[in-house]
């Protein structure tokens, strides 16, 4: 197949005229010679008339050499392209590479009358496709959804291809992650390699939503190292219209403190990402698949978010799960929030008691536990220091240090190591304290686990003209309840005495300890502090006053008890962890105690057939572990998501998950094609609406014959003279001396 990319030089009959001119010349020349009868030449006549036809050949052949040349010369102005793809290759021709960069986030979800954004960019792929297979060019296409991140299989675009494109578009739905095209762009040439003499094409079918491109620097220069490659850029809208939507972005509860059968209270947040007040909006609360009373809002002003607080109580010790969902809008993924909160039946802790004459430890003891029913499921053990180097510290989710004045090096040595494994410790001081042991040896300038150096106790001195309230807390998890509230009970806790920092100590720059409650003359109270390198950090509370109503009447304040309980579920982890869709599920297990077999649960497929997988297992050392892995693409959608394990005794333990969505990626706000011109500064690209869009199409398509017929005319030129020569007459040269 034949055509050209300047077709306008070969239309109308004006250019063919000049294929006439060589033969105009000849017939010109014979007509100018005049007739002279001479002898000699009759002679030669004769010898003509014997090679006449050899010498015509030769002159027509001239000829046609001359109105070849002409013809060539008007060929390569009209750059003739070859579009066979069997063939094209053979004579050089680059294949056009259609790389489509599919934004599958859930955001494309938006939906408007009858279609989505992302049913707009599939109709746009299949025009491309389209008009590629139409084009009868060598072309090939590649999608890459956002959301994989790899590319689908690299087709030659042929009539069967179009027709397995369809069947393929129509299994593609928008994802619940928030990854947009920056991270494909940016290592498309690591997915497809380097071009090697295709000519790239390359598409990004988006909704250009604030959240990406508003303030693209990486993405400006993704697409311009783009550009430098040879490729040319189309950015097609797939949407031209800000929908209205409301999304639950969170969802938590405000207390730490898990007991079965005591109500917990959480928080549900929902942000209005429109334009126009939304009122009346209702928010669903399940529990445990269980429907329970709403929460109501009046109403929610554009750009803004409304927080709402219920109560949730569940009978039964176990992991427990809480779902907020608002009825249905534009964008669907945002509309509903899970959390997951573990109610355990029995938590181990260690509380060693430094000075059992003055009984801190046991009055800590019965508010962890104060019996009856229900009952708070903490279970604590009573020691002395000993204990902490001739038994094992892993089965204890935290541990008390109590009025201790000092401790073996083994005892330190164990309770760090139970850090940096992830452990949490809270330290009480009192009269048996000895502020110099906790310096130089659980201190060490600021290498030990303590968090800051400490002095003598001292007491805090009462104001003469005005009681104000001893206590100053931050929104820490541990004492958020309190932060922000004219709250009554901690109105009325007295400190009598405390221990004393140096003076002007502040926390380390860039470090983990941090100061969450202070007394009404500014010197720090309670004191944190994170312990241990890397992922796997330790927690540890300092409080610098006693555990029991000795130094404070605090320990008789309700406030403490809830305190101690937010410190408890703090220390031990026990804040729900809340993941996003795109993380996968990894957990390492000790070989010993579980087997290697492992399901998981997706939300919805209670009773159907799970995923199983075999967990791989390991040796670090003299240790042998199990690790699973699940990966992104078995938790693809929000819920919760339950990972059943058998231990080695063969019985049963789950681990339970919330995967929720990105709440940023409602954001329907969107990026026009003339903002886009300022902030793609020095990017070389095609802006076009999804609608109005037909396809890329390269002017470098199909093989280039100007080339070939170029060389062809030169090899023409070399001969037409040689044969020019020949045919001419040449007289020989005088010689010297002027001899002939």
């Amino acid at each position: 197949m034949l055509s050209f990319s300047n077709p306008l030089v070969l239309a109308g009959g004006a250019t063919f005229l000049l294929v006439g001119v060589p033969i105009l010349i000849h017939l010109i020349n014979m007509m100018r010679h005049r007739r002279v009868e001479w002898a000699a030449m009759e002679f030669l006549l004769a010898s003509q008339k014997k090679n006449r036809t050899y010498v015509m050949l030769k002159q027509l052949l001239l000829l046609a050499m001359r109105v070849a040349a002409i013809l060539a010369i008007i060929f390569i102005i009209a750059r003739p392209l070859f579009k066979d793809p069997r063939f094209a290759h053979l004579l050089g021709g680059a294949t056009t590479h259609h790389i489509l960069v599919l934004d599958d986030s859930y955001s494309m979800s938006d939906r408007a009358s009858d279609t989505s954004a992302f049913e707009r960019a599939k109709t746009a792929i299949l025009r491309i496709a389209q008009r590629a297979v139409a084009d009868g060019t060598p072309n090939e296409m590649t999608i890459i959804r956002t959301s994989k991140g790899t590319p689908e299989r690299t087709e030659r675009l042929t009539r069967e291809y179009e027709v397995k494109l369809t069947e393929l578009l129509k299994t593609f739905q928008p994802s619940e992650t928030n990854a947009g095209p920056g991270e494909v762009l940016g290592k498309l040439e690591t997915l497809l390699g380097e071009p090697k003499g295709e000519n790239r094409l390359v598409y990004i079918l988006s909704d250009f939503r604030e959240n990406e491109w508003n303030d693209p620097v990486e993405l400006t220069k993704t697409l311009t190292d783009l550009n430098d490659a040879d490729a040319q850029l189309f950015l097609v809208s797939c949407t031209d219209k800000v929908n209205e939507n409301l999304g639950v972005v969170a969802l938590k509860p405000l207390s730490l403190s898990r007991s079965a059968g005591v109500p917990t209270q959480m928080e549900v947040s929902v942000k209005n990402f429109g334009t126009r007040v939304a009122k009346n909006v209702s928010v669903q609360v399940q529990e445990d698949r269980l429907q329970r009373s709403g929460v109501e809002f009046d109403q929610i002003a554009p750009g803004k978010t409304e927080t709402r607080r219920f109560s949730v109580q569940f009978l039964n010790p176990g992991f427990h799960r809480v779902t907020a969902r608002i009825d249905a809008d534009s964008v669907e993924a945002d509309n509903a929030r899970h959390v997951v909160m573990d109610f355990p039946p029995d938590v181990p802790v260690l509380v060693i008691d430094g000075n059992p004459v003055e009984k801190d430890a046991w009055f800590l003891s019965v508010v962890l536990n104060p019996g009856g029913k229900p009952g708070t499921g903490i279970n604590a053990k009573l020691e002395r220091p000993q204990y902490l180097t001739s038994h094992p510290l892993d089965p204890y989710r935290v541990i008390y240090l109590v009025n201790v004045e000092r401790l073996d090096q083994a005892a330190v040595a164990a309770l760090e190591t139970y850090l940096k494994n992830g452990g949490g410790v809270a330290m009480f001081l009192g009269k048996n304290t000895n502020p110099d042991f906790v310096t130089t040896e659980l201190y060490r300038d600021g290498k030990g686990f303590f968090p800051l150096p400490i002095g003598p106790s001292t007491e805090l001195l009462v104001q003469a003209l005005e009681k104000g309230t001893d206590l100053k807390v931050t929104p820490h998890p541990v004492l958020r309840i309190f932060a922000g509230e004219r709250n009554s009970y901690l109105n009325d806790v007295s400190i009598l005495r405390y221990v004393t920092a140096p003076k002007k100590w502040k926390p380390p720059v860039d470090s983990t300890v941090e100061v969450i409650a202070s007394l009404r003359n500014d010197a720090p109270l309670i004191v944190e502090r994170k312990f241990g390198e890397g992922k796997v950090q330790g927690r540890v509370m300092a409080f610098l006053t006693t555990a029991g109503p000795t130094w404070n009447n605090w320990a008789r304040n309700p406030s403490f008890i809830v305190t101690l309980h937010e410190l408890q579920n703090y220390l031990s982890g026990a804040d729900p962890e809340t993941r996003t869709i795109g993380t996968p599920i990894e957990l390492t297990l000790d070989a010993a105690q579980y087997e290697r077999n492992v399901e998981l649960l997706r939300p919805g497929q209670r009773g159907d057939v799970p995923l199983k997988s075999v967990a791989e297992q390991v040796s670090e050392g003299d240790k042998q572990e199990v690790k699973v892995k699940f990966p992104v693409t078995d938790v693809a959608t929000s819920g919760v998501y339950e990972v059943k394990l058998t231990r080695a005794d063969k019985s049963d333990e789950s681990r339970v998950f919330a995967y929720n969505v990105v709440p940023d990626e409602g954001n329907l706000r969107l990026v026009n094609g003339e903002q886009l011109v300022g902030k793609l500064k020095g990017v070389t690209y095609l802006y076009q609406q999804a609608a109005d869009f037909q396809g890329g199409a390269s002017n470098k398509a199909g093989s280039n014959l100007s080339e070939w017929i170029l060389y062809g005319l030169i090899i023409l030129l070399i001969l037409e003279q040689i044969l020019a020569y020949f045919l001419g007459y040449h007289p020989p040269k005088a010689v010297a001396g002027g001899a002939r």
